[in-house]
């Protein structure tokens, strides 16, 4: 298992750059401890954002958090009615 307390190597942009099995490491720790997401991503040193996604990434593929499934848009009325000058709906 990877060392959760290691020094974080980052790229040009200084993103943090994590192996796949210290992310594991951080991900078994977290799931492990009691803090909140956000605690735990400042402790470290791992932007909130990046690591919530970590999180609902791993729930999917262990099947314990549903993904997402398309949706339509709809217009919040039909394209045959009208809209009269005083902003009533006519169809």
């Amino acid at each position: 298992m990877a060392e959760v307390n290691a020094i974080l190597k980052t790229d040009v942009l200084g993103r943090v750059k994590i192996s796949k099995d210290h992310r594991e490491a951080l991900l078994d720790a977290f799931e492990q401890g009691g803090a909140s997401g956000k605690a735990f991503a400042r402790d470290h040193g791992v932007n909130y954002q990046t690591f919530a996604s970590w999180i609902q990434k791993r729930r999917r593929e262990r099947g314990l958090y549903p993904a997402m499934k398309p949706t339509s848009v709809t217009a919040p009325w039909s394209t045959r009615s009208q809209v009269d000058g005083k902003g009533d709906r006519q169809a």
